[in-house]
């Protein structure tokens, strides 16, 4: 180990020595990316499956925190939308204010108005004044609902992302599931889970019985030849035979000197 680790510090240097060479940067990110895969290749597949699992509840960290940024997002539209809604009522409250106003200069000019405290001069700026209020909250009104159609864009695109992220996360999620199934089914396989385990009583009977019939050959053969029970019947047939011709020869021998 300690030799390997040697090599591994003493070739790039060597390397920046030779040739005065610049680009020391590239070789000491080469090796470590190739220190990086090494120690990747001598990983076991279970290490790097658990490795993959703790990255997917990362992801689901980051992912809360994504739909937290979305809900925010979401009420600050509301309340703006909500703010939009009542200055347009409140800009239309005064639109019609000014619509009574020029309805009413028009019907009543101050010259005809004796009972009017107000001169034509200040009925005149009275009558300014709201409408440059009302202009400044035209102004206002369109920057608001500017604002609101940026956040509602800005909304659409959260909730756009936050689905995207969500499909991918399902996505490694289903690979995650995938790799641990193929995982366990290689093991299966090369565990050979269909067949029983070997018996250790099974053959050590075969081998008890195999010693047993050697004993038993060994013995017959010792005890020679056996009688075979037609040998027997040979043996009985043949003295029936000879019986009878000794006493076919008596008899014969007897009707001869008889006959005498």
């Amino acid at each position: 180990m300690l030799n390997r680790m040697s090599v591994a510090v003493v070739v790039p240097v060597a390397l920046l020595a030779i040739g005065g060479l610049t680009s020391g940067t590239e070789y000491a990110r080469v090796f470590l990316n190739q220190g990086k895969q090494a120690v990747a290749d001598r990983l076991p597949l279970q290490v790097e499956i658990d490795r993959l699992a703790l990255v997917l509840e990362k992801f689901d960290d980051e992912l809360g925190q994504a739909r937290r940024v979305r809900a925010e997002a979401a009420l600050r539209l509301e309340k703006a939308e909500r703010q939009l809604q009542d200055r347009q009522a409140s800009l239309a409250a005064d639109r019609r204010k000014l619509e009574s106003l020029r309805d009413r200069l028009q019907a009543e000019p101050a010259a005809e108005c004796p009972t009017s405290r107000l001169s034509d001069d200040q009925r005149l700026t009275a009558v300014r004044g709201q409408l440059e209020r009302f202009r400044t909250g035209q102004l206002s009104l369109e920057r608001l609902e500017q604002t609101v159609e940026k956040l509602r864009t800005s909304q659409r695109d959260l909730d756009d992302q936050l689905e995207q992220r969500r499909q991918q996360r399902d996505l490694l999620a289903s690979r995650l599931e995938a790799i641990r199934t193929e995982k366990t089914t290689l093991e299966w396989a090369a565990g050979g889970m269909g067949n029983l385990p070997s018996s250790d009583t099974l053959a050590r009977a075969e081998s008890l019985a195999e010693r047993l019939e050697d004993v038993l050959r060994l013995e017959r053969e010792l005890a020679g030849p056996p009688t075979e029970p037609l040998d027997h019947l040979l043996g009985k047939t043949n003295d029936s035979q000879r019986l009878l011709s000794d006493l076919d020869e008596v008899l014969a021998s007897e009707s001869l000197a008889t006959n005498r």
